[in-house]
């Protein structure tokens, strides 16, 4: 697990983010999932995750249909662009 600092925008271009959060994850899409939930958050148009020791910097752009709850991931691009996203299988 890593600590990310995580920035959330409802609204881009803004100069400032609507949510922002210190947590820990497995990776940076993790942790902005992790905080959309928080927020209850099912889309945002930008999102970004800055790990603590500054070794990965991750931004999406126009995150959509991110359902409260478990979710796992699969083919999840490191630089850019959106994740996809599953529900937990039950």
């Amino acid at each position: 697990m890593r600590r990310f600092d995580v920035a959330l925008w409802w609204r881009w271009p803004s100069l400032f983010p609507d949510q922002v959060g210190c947590l820990e994850a497995d990776n940076a899409f993790s942790a902005i999932v992790q905080l959309m939930h928080t927020y209850g958050y099912t889309q945002v148009e930008h999102a970004a995750a800055r790990a603590v020791d500054h070794s990965i910097v991750y931004r999406v752009y126009h995150l959509r249909g991110i359902k409260r709850g478990p979710v796992w991931f699969y083919r999840q691009p490191l630089t850019h662009g959106v994740a996809e996203s599953v529900p937990d299988p039950e």
